[in-house]
């Protein structure tokens, strides 16, 4: 099921629903006027009429696609088997195109007067829609064939839904109701009348879900058969500014949280409504709220004029603690160092953050520039402060306590509010105006080798340098995989290369050139030979190892040649063995300019 409130999209698992929700972090969206899925591709598919778009993206935000410009969508529904988008503009047309957005075309323009809520019942080829929030009216899927089905005669149609297994068409309206008919338009009946303001239906097995505006985007579901009504979601009317959270003297493990009415503590092992909470302060307008368990002690700011006031927990020992500036929401958040008896916090008006020491309240004159800085987070061991930057660039930043090694972590966020550390595994969480939580995995460097970390929604990616990859570029890629080295050469492998060492009588960055060619075999290998010169009536034997150039073969004959200027009688015998054929070399008496070859005896 998926759920879009404005410009936040959510959506649930029914199988297993018990008021969680995970949101899809999409970025080019003001407001959701429509949305669709397609479960075989997995993309979501949406229409903002703000921007004049219709949009699509993956369930974790990626791939995020402008598919189609110029368009006022008010409603949207996906024909996935023929791959086709269906939507109702807001100039009174329908229209549709393919998937992808290429091929738009009008199917219905003259006869129309505010369409809205379009359903697919695409095993039928038909399409319905509420049509000036007074008529239901269906076509088929070319726009031909145009008709009537249901007027209303008592209030506006707000959303349609079809049950294709039951082959009924619902719909809610302003007054509150639910009501049915078959496809044709006929046997009509309502499954209840109850007080909500509908935006959005849907129906799934033998339950109709209804989104309600009137109760704060209530999520409900109602039984077909019998109208009864069972909540699942719903969003607080509570209006929270702070949260911290903290262990007591007697060991019970506490959360507070400030609203603009005072401050609410929470028993963590306490099951139940949050409204069970026990309030302790509620003279003040609070906003930021930190927590001393050592002395007991509570820490808030007056939102009305920027003061932070101290209280022990059974609302005794009240204390002005630093006086603020008089002006409202000057002082947003706050954020106390234990170990150091230290407290910080921003200032949204003053665009700073500053810090003062316990329990006097003294200022010790440290501002850090920040822009319209409101949350705060501290790594009490490595003395270093996290803050949010409520700004349009919607930036985390950090740096020390004195303020130096200033630098930027996530950027281009939707004005990020609230920000906690989770020390213990190096990871970060805040809040945004989308009304998301999310993590930031990215803050303990899991990305090995100096690979770049990318942060994603329950997740984050590596990219990996030149030479390294794997999840976290831990392996060094083998180039050598493939033997890259031709004729027999041996491969060395470097990060992001290799490099050949060849064997005699080969070349070349692969061992690809031949040095020294006889017919079809190169004249030298590896191994021992050996040679008997006779000259002069000497004779002369040697041991030796095959040269690895056949260029210092000849060499050596010539400057033998210059030598002894009378032709040489040259009896020898060179065994080489090759990556080919064995050679042997025999003079025949031949002078030493008149080396010829034969092929082995032994391979004749």
């Amino acid at each position: 099921m998926f759920i879009a409130t404005n410009n936040v999209l959510r959506y649930a698992n029914l199988s297993d629903f018990h008021g969680h929700t995970t949101s899809i972090p999409v970025v080019n969206v003001t407001t959701f006027a429509a949305i669709d899925y397609d479960p075989l591709e997995g993309y979501i598919y949406w229409g903002d009429t703000n921007l004049e778009i219709i949009s699509r993206a993956r369930l974790n935000g990626t791939d995020e696609t402008i598919l189609i410009s110029n368009v006022h969508p008010l409603s949207l529904a996906l024909d996935v088997e023929s791959q086709m988008i269906y939507w109702t503009d807001i100039n009174n047309t329908i229209r549709r195109s393919n998937m992808n957005g290429s091929n738009e075309e009008t199917l219905i323009a003259d006869s129309l007067s505010e369409p809205d809520s379009l359903v697919l019942d695409t095993r039928n080829g038909k399409m319905y829609w509420a049509e000036t929030a007074v008529f239901i009216q269906r076509a088929n899927l070319n726009g031909t064939g145009t008709e009537k089905l249901v007027k209303e005669q008592h209030a506006n149609i707000i959303v349609l839904a079809l049950d294709l297994q039951e082959r009924r068409i619902f719909w809610a309206t302003s007054d509150t109701a639910i009501k049915f008919c078959d496809m044709d338009g006929q046997n009509c009946g309502a499954i209840n009348d109850d007080n909500f303001f509908p935006i959005a239906m849907a129906v799934y097995g033998n339950y109709v879900y209804l989104l309600d505006e009137y109760s704060y985007y209530k999520l409900a579901r109602f039984n077909i058969s019998n109208g009864d009504e069972e909540i699942l979601f719903t969003r607080r009317a509570w209006s929270f500014y702070g949260i911290t959270s903290g262990t007591t003297d007697e060991g019970k493990d506490i959360v507070l949280i400030s609203e603009h009415s005072g401050i609410v503590e929470l028993d963590v092992s306490m099951e139940g409504d949050l409204g069970k909470g026990i309030g302790l302060v509620s003279t003040y307008r609070t906003t930021g709220v930190a927590f001393d368990s050592k002395d007991d002690r509570i820490y808030f700011i007056d939102y009305s004029n920027g003061d932070i006031i101290t209280v022990f927990r059974n609302n005794s020992g009240l204390k002005l603690l630093i006086q603020g500036t008089g002006e409202v929401s000057s002082m947003r958040n706050l954020a106390l160092s234990l170990k150091t008896n230290e407290i910080f916090w921003t200032n949204n008006v003053e665009n700073c953050i500053s810090m003062a020491t316990l329990p006097e309240g003294n200022k010790t004159g440290i501002n850090i520039t920040a822009n319209n800085p409101v949350g705060i987070a501290l790594d009490v061991e490595n003395r270093v402060i996290y803050w949010t930057e409520h700004s349009s660039s919607g930036e985390i930043k950090r740096s020390s306590y004195t303020g130096d090694e200033k630098e930027t972590l996530v950027s281009q966020l939707n004005y990020p509010y609230a920000i906690s550390l989770d020390i213990a595994k190096k990871q970060m969480y805040w809040t945004q105006d989308d009304n998301m939580i999310n993590i930031q995995e990215c803050i303990s460097t899991p990305c090995q080798n100096n690979g770049t970390c990318i942060d994603f929604i329950n997740g984050y990616n590596c990219t990996c340098p030149d030479g390294f990859t794997d999840d976290q570029c831990q392996t060094e890629i083998e180039e050598c995989i493939g033997t890259p080295c031709q004729n027999n050469g041996t491969c060395i492998d470097f990060i992001n290369g290799y490099n050949c060492t060849c064997p005699i009588g080969f070349t070349g960055d692969q061992c690809q050139t031949g040095m020294l060619h006889t017919k079809n075999t190169e004249i030298c290998g590896s191994g021992l030979g050996f040679v008997i010169f006779i000259i002069g009536g000497f004779i002369l034997m040697t041991f030796g190892i095959c040269m690895s150039r056949g260029a210092a073969i000849q060499r050596k004959i010539n400057e033998k040649k210059r030598k002894d200027s009378t032709p040489a009688k040259l009896f020898s015998l060179v065994h080489l063995p090759t990556t080919g054929n064995d050679i042997l070399y025999m003079p025949n008496n031949r002078t030493l300019t008149e080396i010829s070859e034969i092929q082995h005896p032994f391979d004749e």
